[in-house]
């Protein structure tokens, strides 16, 4: 995507904090993973269409098989389902 981004911190293997003029996004990279980078977009259009809210794509990269996200702080699904803090409302997102 040709721009740069400062790492402020890593958040998992291949995922990252990053920041860009001074706003911060959230980066992550599938390398050499085609097949993964395409599952993300799929499931992220998916999630939207079914009314989940996400954040928003800022920027992909299909030559880097990455992609760039609004970052919001706070928990994220995998905290909130680890202290059993979700609602029981299951989504069928199969299409």
């Amino acid at each position: 995507h040709g721009k740069k981004f400062q790492i402020i911190s890593q958040i998992e293997e291949n995922t990252y904090k990053v920041e860009r003029k001074g706003k911060t996004y959230f980066y992550r990279q599938f390398p050499n993973d085609y097949p993964s980078f395409l599952a993300f977009i799929n499931n992220h259009k998916r999630l939207i269409n079914n009314g989940i809210r996400c954040p928003k794509i800022k920027y992909k990269d299909k030559k880097n098989y990455s992609v760039v996200l609004e970052f919001i702080e706070g928990e994220t699904v995998f905290d909130l389902l680890r202290k059993g803090d979700l609602s029981e409302k299951i989504y069928d997102l199969s299409c």
